[in-house]
């Protein structure tokens, strides 16, 4: 269950801090900056205009997280550069508290997205970009890319259990966000 009272003072309190990297913007860019662990994955949505629509529904809608049981604070946070967002993960019996804030937007008529960096407070530091884009070929493919690192001891003491994190994050956000979108298209 969420802890949104929990969530939104870590929310407050991390209105002011700075992000925890230096290479904002660049989970966007072609070329993922070194000395950072690395996750790209792609999926395809559907065609057209109506996918594409559909798809940037989705992000907004938070689907991706919300598919993995990720709640955010607050909700229906707008996906606008400057707004600090706490995603709460569950792992089991626990919940992580990761705040975020989106560092950049795409807003364009074949591309739309964000990305988001990571706080003071978040287990990792780096990056995140949620991508819908709709190719010359009309299909709409959605896109995660992430470059992090552990932010103290407890982390890196995970091992790969931090990757494995990534990993299934990465697959439940396409996840979710397919399953949005054929939903609607159904």
């Amino acid at each position: 269950m969420p802890n949104r009272a929990l969530a939104d003072q870590l929310r407050r309190d991390a209105i002011g801090q700075d992000v925890t990297y230096l290479e904002i913007g660049a989970s966007l860019e072609s070329q993922l900056p070194a000395g950072y662990h690395h996750s790209r994955a792609v999926i395809e949505l559907g065609a057209g205009e109506r996918a594409f629509s559909l798809g940037c529904d989705a992000l907004r809608e938070w689907a991706g997280h919300a598919y993995l049981g990720i709640a955010i604070t607050p909700d229906h946070a707008p996906l606008e550069a400057g707004v600090v967002v706490v995603a709460e993960i569950p792992l089991g019996p626990v919940v992580v508290f990761a705040p975020c804030r989106i560092v950049s937007v795409i807003s364009e008529m074949s591309s739309f997205g964000f990305a988001y960096g990571t706080l003071p407070g978040h287990p990792e530091r780096g990056e995140e970009s949620f991508v819908v884009r709709r190719g010359s070929d009309d299909v709409v493919r959605f896109e995660v890319a992430a470059f992090s690192s552990p932010s103290g001891y407890l982390v890196r003491l995970g091992g790969p259990f931090p990757r494995w994190i990534q990993r299934r994050a990465t697959r439940g956000y396409l996840e979710g966000v397919c399953r949005f979108v054929a939903a609607k298209l159904a």
